[in-house]
């Protein structure tokens, strides 16, 4: 419990008009969201996904009435808050604030809250930053794996084939899907990734 570990703290959901339409906190174990059907259970999950750094854009008619979602997270016993915009873009970026939400929310975005883009560009994407402060190793190469990818094993949403340990998506690659679980289970090796890749283009060659 003590090492390469991420807590969700809080999660608060403002809505358009600048009001809160969801704030929870969360103890260290199991956590339940109970309610009835349609009350809105998956749309908090959805939220969740989406502030850690998931790619989500199938809103529902509440959720396109938020404007923008904050999580504090302690991640290997650093605290630190994010905030993402809900959007349209599959690409939205993070804003991330080295400290709890209650101070986070007293500092401006142009001052201590920093901007992280969802892809590298000429900084480093928010991926990069989470992946550093969880103490994973950052891949480079076809997989192009962040934290969605990483996320997408580790939540499953209802329109998920059943039989499927990870969240759905199309030409999804099976290196992509091995590194992603070698990485969770801290025996990813770059060198064998590496070799991985180079027999992939070699049988591709033999196809031609």
């Amino acid at each position: 419990m003590m090492h390469n570990n991420l807590f969700l703290n809080r999660l608060i959901i403002f809505s358009n008009g600048g009001q809160k339409a969801f704030d929870e906190s969360f103890k260290k174990g199991i956590n339940i969201i109970r309610g009835d059907n349609s009350s809105g259970k998956s749309t908090i999950s959805h939220f969740i996904f989406y502030v850690l750094g998931g790619s989500f854009t199938s809103w529902n008619r509440e959720s396109k009435r938020c404007s923008s979602v904050y999580a504090e997270v302690e991640m290997n016993g650093v605290v630190l808050t994010l905030k993402r915009d809900v959007g349209e873009s599959q690409i939205m970026p993070m804003y991330i604030y080295w400290g709890k939400y209650v101070d986070a929310i007293k500092a401006t975005i142009e001052g201590q809250w920093h901007k992280f883009p969802y892809k590298v560009s000429d900084k480093q994407s928010f991926s990069n930053i989470l992946f550093e402060l969880l103490d994973i190793p950052i891949v480079f190469g076809d997989s192009n794996i962040t934290m969605h990818q990483l996320l997408r094993l580790m939540y499953v949403d209802q329109d998920s084939p059943t039989n499927s340990l990870f969240l759905y998506e199309q030409f999804d690659s099976p290196l992509t899907r091995q590194t992603i679980s070698e990485l969770l289970l801290e025996i990813y090796d770059n060198t064998l990734y590496e070799d991985r890749k180079k027999k992939k283009e070699k049988e591709k060659r033999l196809v031609v």
